[in-house]
C-alpha cells in the first residue's frame, strides 16, 4: 500500500516541465483449468536541477495461482546523483523493499558510491550508454525465517547497465547488480534484468523483460530455490 501511495504522488509531478516520468503497467489473467492472475505496476520520476538529478521510483508485483498467493514484492526508492567531473557522478540512495518469496518481509538498503559512464549519453534521453556504479551498502532486513545471523550487514555493491538503440523504434537494455556481504554470512546476491523495447509512438512503448534475483543463502534457510525469475510484458508511458 505504501508503494501504491508513492506511485500516485509521483504521478502528480508530471505537470512540472523539468520532471521526466516513466510509468509501466502489466496484467495477466487465466481462467479454466488454470486459475492465475498477475498484476504489476512501476513508476519513476526524475527531477533535473543543474548538476543534481533527483530520482524517486517504486514498483508493486502481485500474483495468485489457484487462489494462492505466489508473488508479491514491492519497492520504493529515492536516489540523488550529482555530477562532479566529466563522466563521473556521486550517488546516494535509500531503498525500502519487501519480498517474502526471496526470504525477507522487508528490508532497507542505504547506498553511497560513484557512477562512471564508460559510454556517456550525448543527451538526457539518449538510449546508447554504458554505466558502471560501485560503492558501499548498509542493509537491514526482517527475515521470513529467523536465524542467528545479524539482521544488519555491510556490503560491497557493483552495478552495470548497458543500453543500445538498434533503430529509432527499438532498443535493448541489460542491467546487473552484485552485492557481497562482509561479516558472518559471506552472502552473495545478484540481480539481472534484460529487456527489449519497441516504441509505439513518442509516448508509449511495449516492453518485454526477464528478471533473475539470486541469493546463495536461500536454500540453506529452507527455500526450494535460490533464485526468483520473472518474465513480464508491459506497456510503458514516458511523459
Amino acid at each position: 500500500m505504501k508503494t501504491i501511495a508513492l506511485l500516485l504522488i509521483l504521478l502528480s509531478l508530471s505537470a512540472r516541465s523539468n520532471v521526466r516520468n516513466e510509468s509501466e503497467l502489466g496484467l495477466t489473467e487465466a481462467r479454466g483449468n488454470t486459475q492465475n492472475m498477475t498484476f504489476f505496476g512501476k513508476h519513476a520520476s526524475e527531477l533535473n536541477k543543474g548538476k543534481s538529478l533527483y530520482i524517486a521510483r517504486g514498483h508493486y508485483y502481485y500474483g495468485k495461482a489457484n487462489d494462492e498467493l505466489n508473488l508479491r514484492n514491492w519497492m520504493s526508492e529515492f536516489r540523488w546523483k550529482r555530477t562532479f567531473a566529466k563522466r563521473w557522478d556521486s550517488v546516494l540512495s535509500q531503498k525500502v523493499e519487501g519480498n517474502r518469496f526471496m526470504g525477507y518481509e522487508w528490508r532497507t538498503n542505504t547506498d553511497i558510491g560513484t557512477a562512471f559512464y564508460l559510454i556517456p549519453k550525448k543527451e538526457a534521453n539518449d538510449r546508447n550508454f554504458l554505466l558502471l556504479e560501485f560503492g558501499y551498502r548498509y542493509q537491514y532486513e526482517e527475515r521470513v525465517v529467523a536465524d542467528d545471523v545479524d539482521n544488519g550487514s555491510h556490503q560491497s555493491r557493483i552495478f552495470i547497465q548497458n543500453s543500445r538503440e538498434h533503430s529509432k523504434t527499438f532498443f535493448t537494455m541489460l542491467s546487473t547488480e552484485w552485492a557481497k556481504t562482509h561479516g558472518n554470512d559471506h552472502r552473495d546476491m545478484l540481480t539481472i534484468e534484460a529487456s527489449a523495447n519497441a516504441n509505439i509512438n513518442s509516448t508509449f512503448t511495449m516492453k518485454t523483460s526477464y528478471t533473475i534475483r539470486y541469493d546463495d543463502t536461500l536454500q540453506a534457510r529452507g527455500f526450494e530455490y535460490s533464485n526468483d525469475r520473472i518474465l513480464t510484458i508491459s506497456l510503458v508511458a514516458n511523459y
